[in-house]
């Protein structure tokens, strides 16, 4: 079995995720911050860990402002409609994820806000600088394209969010883990990602990472095991936008991931995954038939000429060759891009991934050029 869509899901896992996550099944797993007894403070006091080398790894001393979600869908959904308020003017990449697209488009649809696209290719700085009027708030971007592999240079952003005054949310589902990235310097920075893509986690868990002391609007109200007399959520973080019973067991494989990438080191991942990427590029290039996209950092985008997208990775499944293929639930990308109307067969890789399973990969797809 080749495991080729991790920018989906990470698989596999490091084993010290999967023994921590199984320990906290078995051992302890309480409710955190609901109880006083041995379990839920012990659930409590991981939680906090995963919340400090969150912070850490982004170059934050702010454990607090590490909000946990179910995924990042949500994570984002909280920052944008958090952050965003009736009348802004909003401007999101061109290749943005529904996660991201799919709110703001609501937004804009019930008259709430308006919102202009940049492209992100060439002078990223001025095309989003061009964009900006006096009702502008908030610059939304990805760091990465799930779609392409196509990078915006965060550091750059953030430095023009810091000089316009402006909030900045960050889709960081595809650059944690392979990229590092430093927030210490970002003034209205708000960052998502999930536990289960390059941080090794499982699924279930996704965070939003605030870079200032704002109070924003709640996202969900509910529990938050404190001053349970008061009709309103409480005014601080995390417990302010943290209503229910969090998923204790795939946070904590977040904190074991986290772990694993920072003892391997996110430079050694990053220079694996960059020259399997350039490998995987060079050889399915070399196939007969072949078109490959833009790609780069992990994912490697194609089509084989004359058949389907969901054709090729069909016949891969069948040779237990696992990808993706369609638009990736990124169409924006795909008419950024021009393929908007075919889709693409996706590989991504992880840092478990081997040249051998490239090579694997290329003579399945000879045999399906040769087969159609």
């Amino acid at each position: 079995m080749i495991y080729l869509d991790n920018a989906a899901t990470t698989f596999k896992k490091p084993q010290s995720v999967i023994s921590a996550v199984d320990e906290c099944l078995k051992k302890y797993c309480g409710n955190p911050g609901r109880s006083s007894h041995f379990l839920s403070m012990k659930t409590s006091e991981m939680i906090y860990e995963t919340r400090e080398i969150v912070s850490r790894h982004l170059g934050l001393d702010n454990p607090e402002r590490v909000i946990f979600f179910q995924n990042a869908t949500h994570a984002l959904n909280f920052a944008i409609k958090s952050s965003i308020n009736d009348g802004d003017h909003v401007i999101i990449s061109d290749i943005e994820h529904n996660a991201t697209l799919r709110p703001v488009h609501l937004l804009e649809s019930l008259g709430k806000i308006s919102y202009s696209i940049f492209s992100s290719s060439g002078n990223i700085i001025k095309n989003i600088t061009d964009l900006v009027t006096d009702k502008t708030t908030c610059i939304i971007t990805t760091g990465q394209s799930n779609a392409f592999g196509r990078e915006i240079d965060l550091e750059k952003v953030i430095n023009l969010s810091n000089e316009k005054n402006l909030t900045l949310i960050i889709d960081a589902a595809q650059v944690l883990g392979h990229k590092k990235v430093d927030l210490s310097k970002a003034k209205n920075v708000v960052l998502c990602a999930p536990a289960h893509k390059g941080l090794f986690g499982i699924q279930g868990c996704g965070f939003s990472v605030l870079t200032d002391n704002k109070k924003r609007k709640t996202f969900v109200e509910g529990g938050s095991g404190s001053n349970s007399k008061s009709l309103t959520m409480p005014d601080d973080p995390p417990e302010r936008y943290e209503a229910g019973t969090l998923s204790s067991p795939a946070i904590i494989s977040l904190l074991y991931g986290l772990r694993y990438v920072e003892d391997v080191s996110v430079e050694i991942i990053n220079k694996k995954i960059n020259d399997l990427s350039l490998y995987s590029k060079d050889i399915i290039s070399s196939l007969n038939g072949a078109i490959l996209y833009e790609s780069g950092n992990g994912i490697i985008s194609f089509n084989l000429k004359g058949i389907p997208c969901e054709i090729v990775s069909y016949e891969l499944n069948k040779k237990e060759i696992y990808t993706r293929a369609g638009l990736h639930c990124a169409p924006l990308a795909h008419r950024t891009l021009g393929t908007y109307d075919l889709g693409t067969v996706r590989a991504s890789l992880s840092y478990f991934n081997k040249r051998t399973d490239i090579s694997r990969l290329y003579k399945a797809l000879k045999d399906i050029r040769s087969k159609y």
